[in-house]
């Protein structure tokens, strides 16, 4: 199993590489200077050309996706213009919340697979041989499911309400 997985984590690789080729080419086919556009129409052609050489832009597309590519690896995922702060910090700022969201959506889901399943019990009848799920043992059956998912469904509605109170809220 170990081979297997090794075999795939390696056959991940060449198309790690090719997928950030084309979207490295997709991005600087987008039509328009990304100087110009930071710097807008008030600037000169001076001040545009000095921040295209500052960003890296006058080099070869090869030499800036092998820059892009080890700062990649180096943990530089460059700075983002409008949030005024580098793409690590903004992505760790927004980490936190995004993880209690998806903590409450899994436990939310979980709660509620469990519920259809309980009420898929519930709605099995027994047949076997002689009984057609209307009998005594069908009925008694039937009526123990439903006291069980009864009881159980206030203490887990309460255990979610406990999880939004301690502090993984939908929103921040």
């Amino acid at each position: 199993m170990i081979k297997y997985i090794g075999k795939r984590l390696l056959a991940l690789i060449p198309v790690l590489l090719v997928v950030s080729v084309v979207i490295f080419l997709l991005i600087h086919l987008v039509p328009g200077d990304p100087a110009a556009a930071i710097l807008g129409e008030q600037a000169t052609p001076e001040q545009i050309e000095a921040l295209r050489e500052t960003l890296g832009l006058n080099q070869p597309l090869t030499t800036q996706y092998f820059r892009w590519l080890t700062g990649l690896f180096r943990g530089d995922w460059g700075r983002s213009l409008f949030m005024q702060g580098t793409m690590l910090e903004i992505l760790s700022d927004h980490m936190v919340p995004t993880l209690q969201q998806t903590a409450v959506a899994v436990a939310f889901a979980a709660l509620s697979a469990g519920g259809l399943v309980w009420l898929a019990v519930a709605n099995i009848k027994v047949k076997s041989g002689w009984q057609t799920g209307n009998g005594p043992v069908a009925r008694w059956l039937d009526a123990r499911r439903r006291a069980k998912f009864n009881d159980q469904l206030p203490e887990a509605l309460g255990t979610m309400s406990n999880a939004l109170r301690a502090g993984f809220s939908l929103s921040q």
